[in-house]
């Protein structure tokens, strides 16, 4: 499935059952032919576990087929990013993207 957001098309796969769901990204790898996941979920409060995740990943929430929230979300402890005053993280933040941390919540 190909989505467009803002210009930007990404080939993604649609995650609607609960397994799908709770597989998520664990042991997937972006290619050419495979760009994230589209997770359909009801609103409200979820949680996001990277168990077995190979890679840093980005989430989009969009409510209302708008932009709701960006949120960037790592998994190397070295990335420049978690650094509060580091350049790269004030690139990310001017863009309007939040970067995750430890038992960060998050509703729709």
């Amino acid at each position: 499935m190909e989505i467009n957001i803002n210009n930007n098309l990404f080939k993604v796969t649609p995650v609607i059952t609960d397994k799908d769901i709770q597989n998520g990204m664990m042991g997937k790898k972006f290619n050419n032919d495979f760009n994230g996941m589209l997770f359909v979920l009801d609103p409200g409060e979820h949680s996001f576990w990277m168990k077995d995740c190979i890679t840093s990943l980005d989430i989009i929430f969009i409510k209302d087929l708008k932009i709701n929230k960006k949120i960037y979300i790592h998994i190397n402890t070295t990335n420049p990013i978690l650094l509060p005053s580091s350049d790269e993280r004030k690139i990310v933040e001017e863009n309007g993207w939040q970067v995750s941390y430890d038992g960060m919540e998050i509703t729709l």
